[in-house]
């Protein structure tokens, strides 16, 4: 018998925690702490462990911590920038609109990025303990951006072949990335679980050589971009 009440107070305490999970959704553009940019001035804790809908461009002007089953929308018509950093943990986000943002710190946690926004890291994006990162929208790390009342999309457009070439293909001990015509280009690695592995500058008219003897066989990404331009070719390791 005690053991039923016990399970019955637990049921009824974990309905009563359920019934207090809260729904924050953007009601204009602006930044994120005036109450005038959220539905019924709620502002919702940047600490947080609920749902957020970003149907607007709103602009944030401190470190954002996604936790605790926490799910994040960012609409295709919405937005979410700021020079601060982005964590989740054991969360969710989908992104529709624009993400402009430090760095994106992902740890046990799902991120989907979709058009037609894009994301623009300035400094990086990093994944641990299972994460799963999908991005079919365009990239770029590296690149700066304002934010304010209001804030646009960086363009970002994506490089034909003649601009980057990557030999051998397949590689053992090393690969060279060579680009042409391109200024200030950040170069990464990432394997197939979008996990960065390598990062380095190259400069206008370019071959840099790139050690992967470190790696394991299998295949890899190498992205290329800067403020404007982005690019990315799969090469395999032997």
């Amino acid at each position: 018998m005690n053991k039923i009440k016990l399970h019955l107070i637990l049921s009824l305490l974990l309905m009563s925690l359920n019934g207090l999970a809260v729904t924050y959704t953007t009601n204009s553009q602006g930044y994120w702490q005036e109450s005038s940019s959220w539905v019924n001035g709620d502002i919702p804790p940047y600490i947080c462990s609920d749902t957020i809908i970003i149907q607007h461009s709103i602009t944030f002007t401190d470190h954002l911590t996604l936790e605790n089953g926490a799910y994040m929308e960012i609409e295709s018509q919405g937005g979410l920038c700021g020079h601060q950093n982005l964590y989740l943990v054991n969360s969710q986000l989908i992104k529709y609109g624009i993400l402009q943002i430090d760095t994106m710190d992902i740890n046990s946690s799902i991120v989907n990025c979709y058009p037609p926004g894009e994301v623009i890291a300035t400094s990086q994006i990093m994944m641990y303990n299972g994460s799963s990162f999908s991005l079919s929208c365009p990239l770029a790390v590296g690149p700066w951006f304002e934010c304010g009342s209001t804030f646009h999309p960086v363009e970002v457009v994506e490089l034909s072949d003649s601009h980057m070439k990557i030999f051998p293909n397949p590689a053992k001990n090393e690969i060279n990335v060579e680009t042409t015509g391109i200024e200030n280009a950040q170069i990464s690695i990432y394997n197939l679980n979008n996990e960065l592995l390598h990062s380095s500058k190259s400069n206008y008219t370019h071959k840099t050589t790139i050690d992967i003897s470190n790696l394991p066989s299998g295949m890899y990404l190498v992205t290329i971009s800067n403020s404007v331009l982005f690019k990315t070719i799969r090469f395999s390791k032997e």
